[in-house]
Parts: structure tokens; C-alpha cells; sequence
């Protein structure tokens, strides 16, 4: 057995996903998913370096109708590495805790100020990368084991993880490689096969791609049962918020 499957086999209601596309598809894919499961009744912590204005125009046809579902997704803006790293680590200490993790543009938080020091290289790159990813990792595993339920994470990157020769399945289950045909309006994904890295291509309308890739986190999370609930949530770090942007 290999050692990221030694890794995952020691926990098993851990499900995460590197989603590889343009940053322009970013928020809308991510806005989609978080009403997607917030309407399954998850609660999703939902993490940007900027925060969300307003609703991406694309998703008003799929905005929910209920006040309920805003309620069970928080929006946390964090601006840097340093801010993205503190409140993962004290993601287990809210009472409210999350069963779905995304996080827009990973990309923000590897560069940062890291790439502007006179010592910077590829190889500390990687070691950021490596930080990150672990620290994501052992957040949703806190989460999981305090809440006895499946937690996931959705992590999305449109450049430095495509730019180093990192193995990336070490930290995630999923790797799908997301484009975009604006003339036909169809999102395409290709799912990598962990062992073989070999490309599956999948093509759909947006809506049906997320819930694919969302239905297949799902299918062994709603075996688990459902989230034994806390009302309560506990606001730590960076700039925070439930209400709906806009």
C-alpha cells in the first residue's frame, strides 16, 4: 500500500477535491456548489481572499428562494497566507462546525508576498503548497473526527499547482481539470485518475457538471447520516459573515 493510501485509509470520512480551471469560472463554479449543498442542508464554510460583492451573474437563475440556505454558508474572507493558515487551524474550536469546505484560489494564498523575498524558489514554493494542503487536510479531519460525519474539502487552483511536479493525489482524492466553451456555453471536466493520472473527460451544462461532481462527494456522505447540528457559530479571524453578498 502507498503512502497516500496509508493516508487516506486512516480517514475515511475525509473527501477532497483540487478543482484546475481559469480564475474566471472560480466564484461562479464555487458560488453554485455552496447553494448546491447549503439546499442538501450542509453547512459550508465558504473561504475567499476577496470578498464576494455581489452574486455572479451566471447564478441568479439557480439563487435559492429560502433565507435558510444563506444561513448554513459562511462567507470568510482572508486575505493572505498567514490569515488563511490561523483560522484553518482553529477551524475545530467553532460550535457551528462546517461538513463542506471551499476555498477559492488557492493560488492567492501560495504567492502571497512569498515570490517578492530575495530567497524565494521553486522548492519553497513547494514547501508552502505542502503546508497548506496539510493544514487543510488536518482542519476538515478535526472537524470529522469532533463531529463524527464526513467532511469535505473543495480546493480550487487555476495556476501554481499546474507549475509544479508536486503530487497533488497525496492530498486529494478528486483532481478534475475544469475549461470552459463560451460559444456553447458548456463547462467540460476531466477527471484525473489517481493511480494512472490519465484524463477522463466529462461535458456538460454548468449546472449538471456541479452536481455531478457534487452528487459523487455525496454518496458515501449520506451514508454517515445526517450532521448532529450546533446553532451557535463562533466567529474567529479575518472578515466574516452569513448573509448573502450583494
Amino acid at each position: 500500500m502507498s503512502n497516500k493510501d496509508i493516508m487516506f485509509a486512516t480517514k475515511q470520512n475525509l473527501k477532497t477535491t483540487l478543482l484546475h480551471g481559469p480564475a474566471e469560472l472560480s466564484k461562479t463554479f464555487l458560488y453554485e456548489a455552496a447553494i448546491y449543498w447549503a439546499e442538501e442542508g450542509r453547512r459550508v464554510f465558504y473561504i475567499t481572499p476577496i470578498p464576494l460583492q455581489q452574486i455572479p451573474s451566471s447564478c441568479h437563475e439557480s439563487n435559492p428562494s429560502t433565507y435558510f440556505t444563506y444561513k448554513l454558508i459562511t462567507f470568510v474572507y482572508l486575505s493572505d497566507y498567514k490569515s488563511l493558515v490561523t483560522q484553518l487551524a482553529e477551524l475545530h474550536t467553532f460550535v457551528s462546525l462546517p461538513t463542506i469546505v471551499l476555498l477559492d484560489d488557492i493560488d492567492h494564498y501560495i504567492e502571497d508576498d512569498a515570490i517578492k523575498k530575495p530567497d524565494y524558489c521553486e522548492e519553497k514554493t513547494k514547501m508552502r503548497i505542502a503546508r497548506a494542503c496539510s493544514v487543510i487536510f488536518d482542519a476538515i479531519n478535526s472537524c470529522s473526527r469532533i463531529s463524527n460525519t464526513i467532511v469535505h474539502a473543495c480546493i480550487w487552483s487555476s495556476s501554481i499547482l499546474r507549475k509544479t511536479d508536486m503530487d497533488t493525489t497525496i492530498y486529494f482524492r478528486n483532481i478534475w481539470n475544469v475549461s470552459e466553451d463560451e460559444e456553447n456555453k458548456i463547462i467540460s471536466l476531466k477527471k484525473i485518475d489517481r493511480e494512472t493520472h490519465l484524463p477522463e473527460e466529462l461535458a456538460a451544462g454548468k449546472r449538471e457538471v456541479i452536481g455531478s461532481v457534487c452528487r459523487t462527494v455525496r454518496r458515501t456522505s449520506l451514508e454517515a447520516g445526517r450532521h448532529a447540528g450546533r446553532h451557535a457559530g463562533k466567529q474567529t479571524g479575518g472578515q466574516t459573515g452569513q448573509d448573502r453578498p450583494g
